[in-house]
């Protein structure tokens, strides 16, 4: 394993490279403590880029800061950026139609993080840490947070988040990254087969918020747990209501049974053959399949287009604090937050 790191466009703005003996590449920036590329060998030892991108910390800010990035203080929707706890009634900055988004505006994934990168008995290991004090975005007490990403030989990447305070707050992070396995931002993702080990799903009401209940997959474009996996050309042509209202995915998965050891979800790309799994031990994964519309986004010199990647944002159910059962994501004072996340790659289904 092998460390390049270089100049990302910003002052105090970096990108790490890890590359294995075979040529792949996982690079990352401080900006938003964000992954930027992903290469891989297909199954005709093609390196192809496997997550959407740009090539500067600049662009990122004026196109769309999320892509990549860490999440936080609470991914997700807080439905009219207030909530109550203890008796106490919290005002959060609104930065979606009258909602907090993703933390509320200029939040973790337009910070300059500090990082720190290694390569250490073959494994590149890049730790970030952001400090996010008190009333930043309305949000109670000082937060720190460290999130390490560790890249091993064998391209498995895997997030581990942690965060203190000094007053009790909330936190829930995740990470945005899209993938397209295809290797060509344009050619959309239909061809790829997905799973998820989820027997309910949260569906959205007309703004995106939850309904604020589970339900089953069963009989809806959301059942999606064949081991061989659902082409999503299929599901994007269900008139299912919940997928015609948003143009595809954009919902919380409710996870049978949160895992390290076991896939909780998968993509296939028939393109390239590549297949890359998600293990986690967060309660949901929200999945997002980039719903453009007519809308396009130039990236290193590619047209980003409807359906040109696919998110699995592993996290706590999106408000969870304004919601019945969705999980706890208070944090408090002498409480240690941790969470961890895995995407591996594999020659073969996963499942088998």
């Amino acid at each position: 394993m092998k460390l390049e790191t270089k100049a990302f466009g910003l002052e105090d703005v970096f990108c790490y490279s890890f590359i294995n003996e075979k040529g792949e590449v996982f690079s990352a920036t401080n900006l938003g403590a964000r992954v930027v590329s992903w290469k891989v060998l297909d199954k005709n030892q093609r390196l192809i880029e496997t997550v959407l991108g740009m090539d500067s910390a600049t662009e990122y800010l004026e196109k769309d800061p999320y892509i990549g990035a860490t999440i936080g203080r609470v991914a997700g929707r807080i439905a009219n950026g207030r909530y109550t706890y203890d008796n106490q009634t919290v005002q959060l900055t609104q930065n979606e139609q009258g909602n907090t988004l993703h933390g509320g505006p200029h939040s973790f994934e337009e910070a300059v993080w500090e990082a720190e990168a290694t390569v250490e008995n073959g494994l590149g290991k890049l730790v970030f840490h952001l400090f996010s004090p008190a009333g930043e975005n309305g949000f109670p007490g000082d937060l720190n947070v460290k999130v390490t990403y560790t890249i091993s030989e064998d391209m498995t990447w895997q997030i581990d988040y942690e965060a203190k305070t000094n007053e009790t707050t909330l936190f829930n992070p995740t990470n945005h990254v899209y993938f397209n396995l295809n290797g060509h931002y344009e050619q959309m993702i239909d061809n790829h087969l997905l799973y998820v080990n989820a027997d309910r799903y949260v569906p959205l009401l007309a703004n995106n918020l939850p309904i604020g209940k589970k339900q089953s997959v069963v009989g809806t474009a959301f059942d999606v747990r064949d081991d061989a996996g659902t082409r999503l050309e299929d599901v994007f042509s269900l008139t299912d209501e919940q997928v015609l209202a948003v143009g595809g995915y954009d919902h919380p998965f409710v996870l049978n049974q949160p895992s390290l050891e076991i896939p909780q979800a998968s993509i296939k790309s028939l393109e390239t053959g590549l297949t890359l799994s998600v293990y986690t031990d967060a309660a949901s994964i929200v999945i997002f399949t980039l719903n453009l519309g007519d809308k396009t986004i130039m990236m290193r010199e590619q047209e980003v287009r409807h359906h040109s990647g696919i998110t699995f944002e592993t996290q706590a159910l999106p408000d969870a604090i304004n919601q019945e059962d969705f999980g706890d994501i208070v944090l408090k004072p002498n409480d240690v937050f941790r969470s961890t996340t895995i995407y591996r790659w594999h020659e073969k289904n996963p499942h088998y």
